[in-house]
């Protein structure tokens, strides 16, 4: 049964996507059950002939698409998974690493209605293939709680308000395609991407919110990491000068498709540019804290939380210092809207002040600040 179809847009990337490709064979995961699809929005780098060293590994597969007027990433990435023979459709870029234990990661979150967001490391320098053959890409590089410049801005985000999806207000903002898994059924219901985003970003946050308006379910696996192979500057901290008038004019298209989404903002395009001011988070006198040192944890527990908390504690907080207690995952699908659990796990969570200073210090030497 094939269960995951990747599905991976690209144009004129033949390098980064050909290492991206060599992570995808050494997946730890059955080869019959995932298919690999590359769609090549007009290329003329050559890709095609390329790739053919990978049909040999796992299914892959080539949809090319003309280049025209109306070339988008949301284009390509609905050629993709309209193509797509698996129940859950993964959507990374193609300049994305996947690590050997991805499935193995989407495996414990993909079940019933979610669609599940990952993070990423950035690489300082290119990558090399032979780097992702040996392993020793995924050795060296890795989270480290004061590497910031290597660490997704969504880190922050998190680490501020919660890794679980339903705690925090608009999970949809941080769905982001480079990292992102659900259902093809709900692709399907909800008509997949929309094509009238033409210039870079925020396709993928339009559909994270029209499914989110349909009833899925955005949970955060902070352990489905990836690394991406594109080193410069980085859009995530400060978008830049070449993109920012066409991602506006994006914004501008959301606020009128969706007037209601980000109304409760007083300076909604600010969110979508800049982001949020974020804290530490800080427990108060009448929320119910509680610390996790114990691995493979019951979903029960969860449950048992939830039954001290409701009409008692405004609030859970729940921190987990074992590297494999599974609570990431139970809090997630048990929930309480009158008692959110705010789920962080310690060893995923950074200094928010420092990665804060951080952030600003990059933002300040960019020329468009973002």
């Amino acid at each position: 049964m094939m269960k995951y179809s990747f599905v991976i847009p690209t144009y004129n990337n033949k390098h980064n996507l050909l290492v991206s490709l060599a992570a995808l064979a050494r997946l730890d995961y059955p080869a019959a059950a995932y298919e690999v699809i590359v769609v090549d929005d007009g290329s003329s780098d050559g890709l095609l002939a390329a790739l053919h060293e990978f049909r040999a590994h796992f299914g892959l597969k080539t949809v090319r698409i003309e280049r025209d007027a109306r070339s988008c990433r949301s284009r390509a990435r609905n050629h993709g998974w309209r193509a797509a023979r698996g129940q859950v459709v993964v959507f990374i870029d193609s300049d994305i690493i996947v690590k050997p234990d991805y499935l193995l990661q989407l495996d414990r979150y993909c079940g019933g209605d979610c669609l599940v967001i990952g993070t990423r490391f950035h690489a300082s320098d290119k990558v090399q293939a032979h780097s992702v053959a040996d392993g020793s890409l995924f050795r060296s590089l890795r989270f480290s709680a004061d590497n910031f410049s290597s660490l997704d801005y969504r880190y922050l985000v998190f680490s501020a308000q919660s890794f679980n999806g339903r705690a925090i207000p608009d999970a949809w903002l941080h769905a982001y395609s480079c990292n992102l898994a659900l259902p093809r059924h709900w692709l399907a219901a909800s008509g997949g991407f929309d094509e009238n985003i033409i210039d870079w970003g925020l396709e993928d946050i339009e559909l994270a919110y029209r499914l989110s308006r349909l009833g899925i379910h955005v949970e955060i696996n902070p352990y489905l990491e990836t690394i991406h192979q594109a080193p410069g500057h980085r859009d995530d901290i400060a978008i830049g000068s070449a993109r920012l008038s066409g991602y506006l004019d994006n914004i501008r298209y959301f606020l009128r498709r969706h007037p209601a989404a980000l109304a409760h903002y007083p300076d909604p395009v600010g969110v979508l540019v800049q982001g949020h001011v974020y804290q530490e988070p800080a427990p108060g006198e009448q929320d119910l804290c509680i610390s996790n040192y114990e691995e493979d944890c019951p979903q029960a527990l969860v449950a048992a939380l939830l039954r001290q908390g409701e009409g008692r504690h405004p609030r859970i907080f729940l921190f987990d210092y074992a590297s494999a207690s599974g609570l990431d995952v139970h809090v997630q699908k048990a929930h309480s809207p009158s008692c959110p659990i705010h789920y962080f796990p310690m060893r995923r969570k950074v200094d928010i002040a420092a990665m804060t200073q951080y952030i600003n210090t990059m933002r300040s030497r960019s020329a468009v600040p973002a």
